[in-house]
Order: C-alpha cells, then sequence, then structure tokens
C-alpha cells in the first residue's frame, strides 16, 4: 500500500499544481457587450471579426501567410465537438457531463461524472471558452453473465453484501493547446464564406427570434454571446462541409486512479487435498499516468484519423491473477451418517501459495480509422517489471459505429492478442450512453 500511498500523492500533487498555474489561454475577446438590440444587430458580426485580428496582434503575427484566420470561440468550440466524436470508453477523453459504459474487454459498467474544472460557473460565454481542465469521478463495477451485482445475499451467512469488485476512479486530464492547420487556398476560401453568408445568415437568425420583437424582456448581453455561438457554429460547419482544412492535432495528458472500496476475498489452499482452505484479502488498486495524440487528416481515404497513446502505471497483483490462473469448485462435506452426506455449498479455491505484489507496466497503444473515422487497424504492446515481467500485445480491427450527429455510440473490435504467452482471438464491444443520460 506504500507505492500506492506515493502514487495517489503525485497525482494529486500535478492535478492541484496544473489546476492553480495554469493561465486563462482563452483571453483574446473583446470586453464589448451591446447595450440595445440594435447596437446588437449592428455589431456581433463585426466584433467577431474583430477578435481574429485581436488575436493575431496578440500573438504578434506580422506575416499575412502565418495570421490566424479563425478566433479562440469558435476554435474552442470545433475541439470541443471533435474531442466527444471519438469518446466511447472512460479511457477515452470525453466532454459530456454524464458517462455511462459498458466494456466487454475488461468486463465493466462504468458510471461516471466530467467536471469541467474551468467553466464550472453559470458564465454566460462558457460554451465560448477553451476547456483546459476535466475532472472524471465514475463508480466501476465488474459485469457477469450481462449483470452488474452491486449488493446481494451471501448464502453461507444470511446476510447481505456489497459485491467485491466495485471501485471509485478517478481521472484528472488537461487537454493542451489544439492546432488546425490550413493551407493558402482554405484561406481565401473560409474568409470569403465568412463574409457572403453568415453576414446573411445571421440576419435571418435575428429576423426569426420572436424574443428581440420585444426588447424589455431581452438582456442584450446574453443574446450576444447566443448569436456568437451562432457565428461560430456556422463557420464551423462551412470548414467542416467544404473540407477547408488540411489537418488538426489534438492532444493530452493526464493521472488516472482507481480505488476498491470494497475488498475482493480469494479462496486458497496450497494442494487439492481434502480439508479448510485460506481466505485472502486484495484490493485491485492502480494508477496511471498517459499522454494521448490524435492526427486528423479529412481529406485522406474520406477522412482518416490516427491516435497515439503511451502511459505507464503502478498496479496490486498476484501471482493467480500474473499466470491466468484459474479456480477450482471446492466443496466440503457438513455432515454424514449412514444413509447419505450432507455438503457445504461449492467453492471457487485457487490451488498454490499466494503471492501479492505491486507491478509497474509500461504501454504504448497505436491506432487509425478511415472512411469517415469507421474502420481501422489498431495495436498495442505493453511490457510488465517486477515479479510480473510478461511482455503482452494485441492487433485488432476496430470499426465505429456513430448516431445521426456523427458521434460514435457503438464501437467493437476483433482482436488477435498474446497475454502470458496465451494468444487469443476475439471480439471487444463499448457502448456510450452518456449521451442518453441527463
Amino acid at each position: 500500500m506504500k507505492i500506492f500511498k506515493l502514487t495517489f500523492t503525485i497525482c494529486s500533487l500535478t492535478f492541484y499544481s496544473v489546476l492553480f498555474s495554469q493561465k486563462d489561454k482563452n483571453n483574446y475577446v473583446s470586453n464589448y457587450l451591446p447595450s440595445s438590440i440594435k447596437e446588437l444587430k449592428d455589431s456581433t458580426f463585426i466584433y467577431y471579426k474583430k477578435d481574429i485580428d485581436r488575436l493575431n496582434e496578440k500573438l504578434n503575427i506580422q506575416d499575412e501567410k502565418k495570421k490566424k484566420v479563425f478566433n479562440n470561440q469558435m476554435l474552442a468550440l470545433f475541439f470541443n465537438n471533435e474531442i466527444n466524436s471519438f469518446a466511447v470508453t472512460m479511457k477515452d477523453l470525453s466532454l459530456d457531463p454524464n458517462i455511462v459504459s459498458v466494456n466487454t474487454d475488461n468486463k465493466t459498467l462504468t458510471v461516471g461524472r466530467n467536471i469541467n474544472l474551468q467553466n464550472n460557473k453559470n458564465r454566460p460565454d462558457k460554451d465560448l471558452r477553451k476547456i483546459s481542465n476535466i475532472l472524471s469521478v465514475s463508480a466501476i463495477s465488474s459485469i457477469d453473465k450481462n449483470f452488474s451485482k452491486i449488493y446481494s445475499k451471501n448464502n453461507k451467512t444470511n446476510e447481505y453484501d456489497f459485491a467485491s469488485e466495485i471501485s471509485l476512479n478517478f481521472k484528472f486530464t488537461h487537454i493542451n493547446n489544439n492546432i488546425i492547420g490550413t493551407y493558402e487556398k482554405h484561406r481565401a476560401q473560409i474568409k470569403s464564406l465568412r463574409n457572403e453568408k453568415i453576414e446573411k445568415y445571421l440576419k435571418s437568425e435575428f429576423d426569426k427570434d420572436e424574443e428581440l420583437k420585444d426588447p424589455s424582456n431581452v438582456d442584450p448581453g446574453k443574446k450576444y454571446y447566443e448569436y456568437y455561438k451562432k457565428i461560430a457554429d456556422k463557420e464551423i460547419k462551412n470548414v467542416k462541409d467544404n473540407i477547408l482544412f488540411n489537418s488538426y492535432k489534438l492532444s493530452w495528458w493526464g493521472v488516472n486512479v482507481n480505488i476498491p472500496l470494497t475488498k475482493k476475498v480469494i479462496n486458497v489452499k496450497s494442494t487439492k487435498t481434502v480439508g479448510s482452505f485460506e481466505n485472502k484479502e486484495f484490493y485491485s488498486w492502480k494508477a496511471e499516468l498517459f499522454f494521448n495524440g490524435l492526427y486528423n487528416i479529412p481529406g485522406y481515404l474520406n477522412g482518416t484519423t490516427l491516435n497515439g497513446r503511451i502511459s505507464g502505471s503502478v498496479f496490486n497483483n498476484n501471482n493467480f491473477i500474473a499466470n491466468n490462473t484459474s479456480a477450482v469448485t471446492f466443496q466440503t462435506i457438513a455432515d454424514q451418517n449412514s444413509i447419505q452426506q450432507i455438503l457445504n455449498p461449492a467453492d471457487l479455491v485457487f490451488i498454490g501459495d499466494y503471492e501479492r505484489f505491486a507491478t509497474t507496466a509500461l504501454k504504448l497503444e497505436g491506432a487509425s480509422l478511415f472512411f469517415n473515422n469507421t474502420i481501422g487497424v489498431s495495436a498495442a504492446l505493453e511490457k510488465n517489471f517486477g515479479t510480473y515481467d510478461a511482455l503482452n500485445w494485441k492487433l485488432g480491427i476496430p470499426v465505429s459505429l456513430k448516431d445521426k450527429d456523427k458521434k460514435p455510440s457503438l464501437n467493437f473490435e476483433m482482436q488477435w492478442h498474446e497475454i502470458n504467452k496465451v494468444h487469443v482471438v476475439g471480439i471487444s464491444v463499448g457502448y456510450i450512453f452518456g449521451k442518453f443520460v441527463r
């Protein structure tokens, strides 16, 4: 447990240092707010474009070919949407506030909540601000026969017990400043579409807004951010529909700590001979540091994404888990007479000497998705260190099924992997319910 406490302390210090030391990098926005409906209609689009100029002034970019063509508010919306378009399991980065996911690879059900550590206040411009720090808090339970048991009756004691495989998971994620790349021909088209179509679109939105017909009940400042977002959303649609960028890059890093709420009892017996067995307590804790990078090329094979992940972890382990040992059914006689035997309920018992130890691991993962990010290839390599020092690997063909908003609702992967020198071929499934949970 000393290793766990040390790791948890390091993760906590990392989290607090990033949270309180980071400056707001989304401050290149005008402090302007309209004071009337007329001013709202006349000035919103003007100040949207001025924020692009102000960004270039703050960054001191003089070369016209290197100047930014988008403001930070549009980019914040763009990347927030793109991040959510790849999230399926709790290992992925997601900005949805509520997440419920099922993963057949590790047979778990996860119920989680994402907390935006910067925009948790009720700010009128919160949707236009870059999200940098996310705290994910979740409960994880194992799935047995498509059912996650949390509380059940113990047949031996006739008492109700909590399941032995429930844990709390805390994940802190820091999202780096991300980059969208454009060619010179894209830049001219972006400016042209902005001036020709967005201004007309905005005028039509003003004309359709019934609330603006009664100025006495309207807050022009609140409406300003609402229409500012409409402009940014329309620009994002223009850029994506016309593929007016050659690539974008996303990266993030974080720490993940899994703390078991209850102990797991392991029945152990040194030999298969008749007799009693021992009960060993095991806490399945884990701490992990990770870095992710994602690179998207919209014009290659109808949309291609490359994703890489490197992680280092330390976790509690034992020789039965490490060796993938299966338990055997063990049943003892409760009473015996000349007519019949009365047997105790059957128990699952691991045969051999029990040994508990901590394992450190380094894992490299890579995946690619082609054809509108629907199918691709993946690979993973994991090296463990210490008492358990196995080298494991995986090759796969991931498939991602999208919903009507082009967000993944179901991911499955055909896998061939080697764990402890045992080769297995199968299918892993991940399903996310978060977009339906409010």
